[in-house]
This record gives C-alpha cells, structure tokens and sequence, in this order.
C-alpha cells in the first residue's frame, strides 16, 4: 500500500516538473516571438500604439442625456 503511495507521489512529481519544463519553454518561445514582431515593428517605424490611436480618434461621441421625462418636449 505503502509501496503503491510512493510510486503515485514520484509520478505526480515527475509529472509536475515535465508541466514546469513545458511552461518555461512556451514562455520563451512567446517571448522571442514578441521580440521579433517588435523589431520588425521598430524596422518599419511602426508606432506601437497605432491601433489604440486610430481607435482613439474614431470613437463615437455620446449624446447627453435628457432629463426632460417621458413625453415632455
């Protein structure tokens, strides 16, 4: 029983430091992909924030609010 409790922690543990391996390698294949497209970006003189000012520059206004109430002109 007691045998069958450590083999089960020892593969819990393996299994758990595989999951960690995995995770830093996706981490720092997402980083140096982040990296390149950023470089790319600084090569072409693209600002980062291009999309946030043309979302900027295109938002609709909002109208005030009437506080007249219902059917009153």
């Amino acid at each position: 029983m007691l045998a069958t409790l450590d083999d089960k922690l020892t593969n819990i543990v393996n299994n758990t430091a595989s999951w960690k391996q995995t995770q830093q390698e996706y981490e720092k294949a997402g980083q140096s992909a982040l990296k390149e497209v950023l470089d790319k970006q600084k090569e072409k003189g693209v600002p980062p924030s291009r999309r946030s000012t043309y979302e900027r520059e295109n938002m609709m206004d909002v109208d005030e609010v009437d506080n007249k109430g219902k059917n009153r002109k």
